[in-house]
């Protein structure tokens, strides 16, 4: 029993011209796409002429070149090269093989899909889905996709630009990135959370296995609970900046009835109003002097670029004892929120201290001192 080889295929005609995919024209010369996504071709006399073609993906995930209607050149069948795509600027460079210098540009409009797949809109109007995932390990925008009859193959297209908070808020993140002209907008479908092993935020998803943006920057939390990141410049291995440094802002509110395990704090959405998405950051509730008292805060370690850096931050509020309960009060969404502290194991008092701060006024004219707020001594 015998079979036949498959011949890849190696060119392609236009007009009276056969073209090949390095670059070469059969009778001399060579042709390059425009900026319109023409093909342009160039004869050995100097003259050069230019021909309307249609690009797109197909199913597969294979580029498809097209001509009056008829497709006439898939860019991934030829198994016996290695081609590559990528991204300069939002525009698609084409490698047809790597061991070869030739490529070409392709222009259009990217937009990320809620299923974290990407579309490419030519001017023309094809409007192709390439399927994928976006993945990256270190803050930065990387859309990773094969073609269906080359699996292993990985093509990656990375977009330079800068993240920032999405319209809707709730921990939602949009990445500006750069275009040749002006700029275009990604917005990530889902919302951020914190990584429990590092304090870093990361947006993780699952699509054929877990997927994951890891972000590197500095967490923090003020006293109103308002979440701010700000996110650390990264650079390509060229020394290019692939993710500028920004900041974002998520206002929170605290939703828990204890001063025990992780701080969790729910976001809330552009509105104001309440989303479904609490941020859970590891660390300790741990006794603090604010800016006026003695304050309840919260204690955490982040992994920053290699090296553990502590925060600690206090809550906007104050120890009061009120009916003959302490308890610390605090401000929680323009209402008044107060969590018992339990004598003797989450607070000691002793006699008035020379410091102010530390200070709690007892009623009847009595004046005692903390010694001791959750785990911390004074």
């Amino acid at each position: 029993m015998s079979s036949t080889a498959v011949v890849p295929q190696k060119t392609f005609n236009l007009g009276t011209f056969t073209l090949d995919s390095s670059g070469g024209v059969a009778t001399g010369g060579s042709w390059k796409t425009l900026s319109d996504n023409k093909i342009s071709v160039a004869t050995p006399d100097g003259a050069s002429q230019s021909f309307a073609v249609a690009w797109r993906f197909n199913a597969d995930n294979q580029l498809i070149l097209s001509n009056a209607g008829s497709d006439i050149f898939n860019w991934s069948l030829d198994t016996t090269v290695t081609p590559r795509f990528e991204t300069r600027n939002a525009v698609l460079k084409v490698t047809p093989d790597i061991l070869k210098s030739f490529s070409f540009e392709l222009r259009g409009e990217w937009n990320l899909t809620p299923t974290h797949d990407m579309t490419f809109k030519t001017p023309d109007g094809q409007l192709s889905t390439i399927t994928g995932i976006v993945n990256s390990p270190d803050s930065k925008f990387v859309f990773l996709f094969n073609s269906k009859n080359r699996p292993l193959l990985k093509h990656k297209l990375g977009f330079a630009g800068v993240w920032g908070n999405a319209p809707a808020g709730a921990g939602q993140l949009n990445f500006t990135y750069n275009k040749e002209s002006g700029t275009g907008v990604f917005t990530l479908p889902g919302s951020v959370i914190v990584k429990k092993t590092t304090n870093q935020l990361s947006y993780q998803y699952t699509k054929g296995g877990p997927q994951s943006i890891d972000f590197q920057g500095t967490l923090i939390v003020n006293e109103d609970f308002t979440v701010s990141y700000q996110f650390s410049r990264r650079l390509t291995q060229n020394g290019d900046v692939v993710t500028a440094e920004s900041a974002i802002s998520i206002g929170a509110q605290f939703r828990k009835n204890s001063f025990t395990g992780d701080l969790e704090l729910t976001l809330l959405k552009s509105d104001g109003s309440l989303s479904t998405t609490t941020l859970a950051i590891t660390g300790n509730f741990v006794g603090t002097i604010g800016k006026a008292n003695v304050a309840v805060g919260f204690q955490f370690t982040q992994q920053r670029d290699g090296q553990t850096v502590t925060t600690t931050f206090a809550f906007g509020g104050r120890v009061q004892f009120t009916n003959g309960t302490l308890e610390f009060a605090f401000a929680a969404n323009s209402a008044t929120k107060a969590i018992t502290l339990t004598a003797g194991a989450d607070i000691q008092l002793g006699p008035a201290s020379v410091n102010a701060k530390l200070n709690i006024d007892m009623g009847g004219g009595t004046v005692q001192g903390v010694t001791f707020l959750l785990g911390v001594s004074f």
